[in-house]
């Protein structure tokens, strides 16, 4: 019985002392803190109207902006010194980009940047073995190679965990020199590709599951371009999609409703072109009263990059 007794108090005791350090130390790291948006453990919104009060106008629209290319290719945005805020490229063209069924498969692929890597078919390619689990896969291994390139990497300013990723366009014209990046015409066949690439990369233990293995993304693809980009090649910053809204409803819309209903989406990027007349970065229909408020959409929007020096073109 004293043994028990004993044992019990130096567990109690063993506790006891582990909470006191741990609450030393949060408390020690506290006073390194000059804002409380750099204290990991406040709640995520304190921290961001922390910071968002402390940034200037021109600051917010930096962080936005992609600071030009660095000699690895990379884009990080304007950094904040006076907050000891990094510059950070928040899309970047990583492995992500170059091997998840993306035309620039093999272009875009670089020893250099991302290490000795698996480069994947094209996405027309990736679409013609109709074999959803092998897509799964597939998410799977990018995802395991984008976070050993991430943490091994040598400029921190890139984040390997998200990237640009598939092009889920709907192919409708064949001169559109990206067609072979999609997975084709049909939108049921590139919603059931979709979901299954993105799952694999996203951290889904199997295809079929609804909640992520470890409750948090593994690796983020930002999938391209909503809604309709597929524009004559030689045209695709100007071009002009006129599209019925019964097209839209059959044709483009299905594959976007699809991930998010499927909890397969986070990022997504806006198309160079515009519909109906209105540049696809600000359309509010479709980004506001479809994405937003009729499938209640709670992911992030991205421009494509080069979008605003190309707005006077719609205009």
């Amino acid at each position: 019985m004293k043994l028990i007794i004993s044992i019990l108090l130096f567990i109690f005791a063993f506790i006891y002392i582990t909470l006191r350090i741990y609450e030393y130390h949060k408390n020690l790291c506290k006073l390194n803190y000059d804002y409380p948006f750099q204290d990991p453990t406040l709640p995520i919104d304190i921290r961001l109207d922390n910071l968002m009060s402390l940034l200037t106008p021109e600051e917010k629209i930096n962080m936005l902006w992609m600071d030009g290319a660095t000699s690895d290719g990379e884009l990080p945005n304007l950094a904040v010194p006076r907050l000891n805020i990094r510059g950070y490229s928040w899309i970047g063209q990583g492995y992500v980009y170059r091997s998840a069924s993306n035309g620039c498969n093999i272009n875009c692929y670089s020893p250099v940047i991302d290490g000795n890597v698996s480069v994947l078919p094209q996405g027309t390619g990736i679409a013609s073995t109709w074999n959803k689990n092998l897509i799964f896969q597939s998410g799977i291994m990018i995802s395991d190679e984008s976070m050993a390139i991430h943490y091994n990497y040598k400029n921190k300013s890139v984040d390997y965990k998200t990237g640009a990723s598939s092009v889920i366009n709907i192919a409708r014209d064949p001169r559109w020199g990206r067609v072979p990046e999609t997975y084709g015409e049909c939108p049921i066949l590139t919603g059931e590709i979709a979901v299954a690439f993105n799952k694999g990369i996203m951290g889904y233990a199997k295809l079929e599951d609804t909640q992520l293995e470890y409750g948090i993304y593994k690796v983020i693809p930002v999938m391209r371009h909503f809604i309709d980009y597929d524009g004559p090649d030689n045209g695709r910053f100007s071009f002009n999609a006129i599209i019925s809204d019964a097209d839209l409803r059959i044709t483009y819309l299905p594959v976007w409703k699809k991930l998010i209903d499927e909890k397969a989406i986070v990022g997504i990027m806006s198309a160079i072109s515009a519909v109906n007349g209105i540049p696809s970065a600000v359309n509010k229909y479709l980004l506001n009263d479809v994405l937003r408020n009729e499938w209640n959409f709670t992911g992030y929007v991205i421009s494509k990059v080069i979008v605003f020096f190309f707005n006077e073109l719609h205009c």
